[in-house]
């Protein structure tokens, strides 16, 4: 859905999420915007939307390439499966993986991991898993585990408990690894 804003109005969204002390200053989002939205598919005012949720997702927490090599795969990922207003959540995904994985070193590793955990979930929806798996890695390096060990354990169990969606699978992976985490038994 784009802005009702137009894209003067979405861009001035954007904009203010500026950080100047991190190298990221109004001008530098302007131009990803400007000089990626074509590139992806993207509308200006869609590429003003995704950059506007990659910024507030962040806080700032990653480099000036990885935002823009973010928004671009995240932008040309979600504009070829015909969903392009949710390069935001793709791009925010593609940060999340990385900032929580200090092993994925690029948008690109962190898209292959992604497209992975799709394959290897039951969850129909690709905005499922980019929503679902930053917080399944989280909790899995909490309890000790490897990123791959998380996924795996988070895709065993949108398949075990037929979970198309995520939510219920990523709650349980989370309660789980709590659980043995803290030493607490699981309950019969």
């Amino acid at each position: 859905m784009e802005s009702g804003l137009g894209y003067a109005g979405a861009l001035n969204q954007a904009t203010g999420m500026a950080h100047p002390e991190k190298g990221v200053d109004a001008a530098f989002i302007r131009q990803m915007i400007e000089g990626n939205a074509y590139q992806t598919g993207l509308t200006d005012i869609q590429g003003a939307n995704a950059a506007t949720k990659i910024l507030s997702a962040t806080g700032i927490n990653a480099t000036a390439k990885q935002l823009v090599d973010s928004f671009r795969i995240g932008g040309l990922a979600s504009v070829l499966r015909g969903v392009p207003d949710e390069a935001g959540e793709f791009s925010s995904a593609l940060l999340d993986i990385q900032k929580f994985d200090p092993n994925i070193k690029s948008a690109t590793e962190a898209f292959g991991l992604l497209m992975f955990s799709a394959a290897a979930a039951r969850i129909q929806n690709i905005r499922e898993v980019a929503q679902n798996i930053p917080e399944a890695i989280v909790a899995g390096q909490n309890a000790g585990l490897t990123t791959p060990e998380s996924i795996g354990l988070f895709s065993a169990l949108t398949s075990f408990t037929r979970d198309i969606t995520g939510d219920p699978s990523v709650t349980g992976t989370v309660a789980i690894l709590r659980n043995l985490t803290e030493g607490r038994p699981f309950p019969r």
